[in-house]
């Protein structure tokens, strides 16, 4: 009994935010996913949207862009005004897509990182099929999330279990939400994270054009 209560201690403290932020700055999570995410823009410019974007942890990033950032936490997403308020390219949005909807027909790119652990499987499906609608035809979709592997260590499978999403998925699970029949994938890979000590999850990428 001991040893569950301090298991589920540690999950609550290392769910605070800040507390969370900062381990994922310590095992270099956050300057990992600043290399990464940037990476798989081939081109800068044009209307960028980054779903489930929080306080604007990666704006500063696609700065060259017209950044739309969406989140349902209306604090994150005042935090993020406030930040970026000196850039009138930058402008971040506090609502839910799959209960109000957004810009359809509209985007060059969409950022999707981070983020999908946090839905239920149903609503991951509706979210997916939203955000291919939010794309102009030919705009790409760029996902990214963390995934379990069987070469996971411990410290891992830890970090896995102590995470804000309860739903981080295999790589094949993912397969189900993207069928090729019904979307064309340009790239799907896994990205290694960095091998240290302590090993935070590989992300998966995924490519897809409209």
């Amino acid at each position: 009994m001991k040893s569950l209560l301090e298991n589920a201690l540690i999950k609550k403290i290392a769910n605070i935010p800040v507390v969370w932020n900062a381990a994922q700055s310590l095992i270099g999570a956050n300057q990992w996913k600043a290399r990464l995410y940037p990476s798989v823009f081939k081109q800068k410019g044009g209307t960028l949207l980054d779903f489930g974007c929080s306080g604007g942890n990666v704006t500063a990033l696609f700065l060259d862009f017209d950044y739309f950032g969406v989140d349902v936490d209306r604090q994150a997403i005042q935090a993020a005004r406030n930040k970026f308020k000196q850039y009138p390219n930058v402008k971040f949005f506090d609502l839910d897509i799959i209960k109000s909807g957004f810009k359809k027909n509209f985007f060059d790119h969409i950022l999707f990182a981070g983020t999908a652990h946090h839905v239920t499987n149903d609503e991951l499906r509706k979210i997916i099929e939203i955000l291919m609608e939010n794309l102009r035809v030919g705009g790409q979709l760029h996902f990214f999330d963390p995934v379990h592997q069987p070469k996971d260590n411990w410290m891992t499978r830890f970090i896995i279990r102590s995470d804000q999403g309860k739903n981080v998925r295999t790589e094949e699970s993912y397969r189900g939400f993207f069928s090729p029949d019904k979307y064309k994938i340009n790239e799907w890979r896994v990205c290694p994270s960095p091998d240290r000590f302590i090993k935070f999850p590989d992300f998966l990428y995924i490519n897809i054009t409209k």
